[in-house]
């Protein structure tokens, strides 16, 4: 399998379509990406269904102007809208694929998920909820950098930055296990 995105929005990549159809075509069994779906337009939608994608999560915490906030300048129901018309298109098909997952962070709907759930029933196949992480180390001097913890994820998955770095670990946000 291959993720096209970490750390960056997939959507910015002119040819992540391209990308999704030669890896289907090389023999790649699942094809992914995580997005925020701002760029994500009707034109875009149909093509990324029809290039033979198999899922597309949709990072959005909160909804309303929880989500407007955080996801800014994003509008929340313009997203909405825009995820709303890929199932659409998808379903037109008759197909089950991309899978479309939405996921907020915790922090984001805390208070009430009722509201979240509500919004994207209907509109997603899965609406998942993820743990908040700690990516900024220097803002946090209470959290010391362990050079000796040995992360399991390379030994399960790579992860290669836009500018081509091996990052031993998906959490490593610092940048300090690169492996060369």
């Amino acid at each position: 399998s291959i993720k096209l995105s970490w750390r960056g929005e997939p959507l910015l990549n002119k040819r992540i379509v391209d990308m999704v159809v030669y890896a289907k075509q090389k023999g790649i069994k699942e094809v992914a990406f995580l997005t925020n779906a701002e760029l994500l337009t009707n034109e875009k939608a149909r093509q990324l269904v029809d290039s033979g994608l198999d899922w597309m999560s949709v990072s959005a915490d909160g909804v309303g102007e929880i989500y407007n906030e955080i996801r800014a300048p994003a509008i929340f129901e313009e997203t909405l809208e825009k995820v709303r018309y890929m199932k659409e298109y998808r379903d037109s098909k008759g197909l089950t694929k991309p899978l479309l997952r939405v996921q907020s962070l915790v922090s984001a709907v805390a208070s009430d998920t009722n509201p979240y759930f509500k919004a994207w029933e209907g509109v997603v196949d899965r609406i998942n909820l993820i743990a908040d992480h700690i990516r900024d180390l220097e803002n946090r001097p209470d959290l010391e950098y362990d050079p000796y913890y040995v992360c399991s994820k390379p030994f399960n998955r790579i992860n290669i930055a836009y500018d081509g770095a091996v990052h031993q670990c998906g959490a490593d946000y610092a940048a300090k296990t690169i492996i060369d």
